[in-house]
C-alpha cells in the first residue's frame, strides 16, 4: 500500500540523515592526512563492492543455478541420440517419456477426466 511505502521511504530518509549526522561529527576530527586516507578507503571500498563483490556473485550464482538446480526438462524427459519428434501415437503411449510431462503438467486427475470426456494428449479422439 502506499502509506507503507511513504513511512519506509520515511525511515529511510532519517536514516541517511542519521549518518550524514555521524560522518560529519567525526570528520569535524580529522587531521588532513585522515581525510584523504579516508576518501581513499571509500573509493576503494566502493569500487570492490560494485566490481568484485557483485560480478563474482552473478557468476557463481548463475554456475550454481546451470549446475545445480535442474529443470524439469533435464529431469523429466531425458535426450535420445538421433530421436526425431515424438508422434502422436508415441505421445499416446504412458511409457513415453513426453507422456510423463504431460501427467506431470496437468496432474493425473485433470488427466483421467479428460481421456473420460473422450480427449487425448494431443486433441479430440
Amino acid at each position: 500500500p502506499p502509506q507503507v511505502a511513504w513511512a519506509v521511504y520515511g525511515m529511510a530518509y532519517m536514516w541517511f540523515a542519521l549518518c550524514i549526522y555521524f560522518i560529519l561529527l567525526h570528520g569535524l576530527r580529522f587531521t588532513p592526512s585522515m581525510e584523504a586516507a579516508w576518501i581513499i578507503a571509500s573509493v576503494v571500498s566502493i569500487v570492490q563492492e560494485l566490481l568484485i563483490q557483485q560480478v563474482l556473485g552473478l557468476v557463481f550464482n548463475t554456475a550454481f543455478r546451470q549446475l545445480f538446480v535442474p529443470t524439469v526438462t533435464r529431469t523429466v524427459v531425458p535426450v535420445q541420440e538421433g530421436g526425431g519428434p515424438a508422434s502422436v501415437q508415441d505421445i499416446g503411449d504412458p511409457s513415453h517419456p513426453q507422456a510423463r510431462v504431460r501427467r506431470v503438467r496437468r496432474g493425473s486427475q485433470s488427466d483421467a477426466a479428460s481421456q473420460a470426456a473422450g480427449f487425448s494428449a494431443v486433441g479430440p479422439s
